[in-house]
């Protein structure tokens, strides 16, 4: 298949004389990193190039055990506009303790919502960014890390001290709490996060997702549960019981952000919001901590500087010139 351009209804007597040598598709190239496969209509470019320091943290999610397989994907249409999506997840933990405070009260979601305040947020070139929730080891040294795998698959942290470089290693064992975030410019993420539903510890899950434009107020969600190939079987129920009971289309963290993110876009089409200025400058006086990996990492309170570049990153896409960067 070549994807030359055959024919239209009635062609002859409406086009004729029309050259439609360049009506055919658009060639697309694609790459894959991890399993995972990126494709692109840009002839020039490079998976390596385009994923840099990115490919770091996709490595401790994707390249710390024999592989990855995934669960077919979940799809539900929201009334969001993409980019909401995106600004919510690649770095606010503010709405925590309030969108989804009423899990701890009933015992799901993270034992101690409180400790979701304090972040390890890391701006990587690219419009790239990952988020870790809760604090470091250096911190709270006795929550079993990284994301309480010591508990459910103790060989996994084992398998992974040889699997993955020291630097990725140290990375994840230090800042793994509660969540690891990560996204890839423009629209495709994925999440290491262990929550509760019921009186056991944290369950470590790993999900990726993916944010489908329709239009400025609709966004397809494509969601996939991934394990590793050797998870034990035990701990590959506890995931698909929590992904489905959390993050699937009925899960209860999901609608929790869905009906914030469906009224900010609601409220954004209206004519009152030209008068609304939104503040990005969280954590904008706060200065990167030292850090064992790639990327600036702001270690502490929310801290905006993901969501900044993310939204450069795309208006450089969109006006084609390379803005200042924070």
């Amino acid at each position: 298949m070549e994807g030359k351009f055959l024919g239209a209804p009635m062609q002859r007597g409406i086009y004729q004389g029309v050259d439609t040598s360049s009506f055919g598709m658009f060639p697309i190239r694609c790459e894959t990193y991890k399993g995972l496969v990126f494709c692109t209509i840009d002839s020039n470019a490079t998976l390596d190039e385009f994923l840099g320091d990115m490919k770091f943290f996709i490595d401790i999610v994707a390249g710390r055990s024999e592989g990855l397989v995934f669960s077919s994907p979940q799809r539900w249409i929201v009334r969001v506009n993409w980019k909401t999506i995106v600004d919510n997840f690649i770095g606010d933990s503010w709405h925590f303790l309030t969108a989804h405070g009423w899990l701890g009260e009933v015992g799901l979601g993270i034992q101690d919502l409180k400790l979701t305040s304090i972040t390890g947020v890391i701006r990587v070139k690219g419009g790239h960014g990952v988020l870790f929730t809760g604090p470091s080891a250096d911190d709270y040294p006795d929550i079993p890390r990284p994301l309480f795998y010591p508990l459910w698959w103790p060989n996994l942290v084992e398998k992974a001290k040889v699997k993955l470089t020291q630097r990725e290693f140290d990375v994840w064992k230090k800042y793994g709490t509660y969540e690891m975030l990560g996204h890839v410019f423009p629209n495709m993420a994925f999440g290491n996060v262990a929550y509760t539903i019921d009186s056991e510890p944290p369950v470590p899950i790993l999900t990726f997702r993916l944010w489908r434009p329709i239009s400025t107020f609709e966004t397809e969600i494509w969601t996939w549960l991934a394990f590793d190939k050797d998870e034990p079987e035990n701990l590959k129920k506890k995931a698909i019981d929590t992904f489905l009971r959390l993050f699937g289309a009925a899960g209860s963290v999901e609608h929790d952000d869905v009906a914030m993110w469906e009224s900010m876009t609601e409220n954004s089409s209206k004519l009152s919001s030209l008068n609304l200025k939104l503040k990005y400058y969280g954590g904008m006086n706060q200065s990167p901590t030292q850090f064992e990996g790639p990327g600036e990492l702001y270690y502490g309170g929310n801290n905006e500087g993901n969501t900044i570049s993310f939204f450069k990153e795309y208006l450089n896409y969109l006006e084609g010139e390379e803005l200042d960067d924070m």
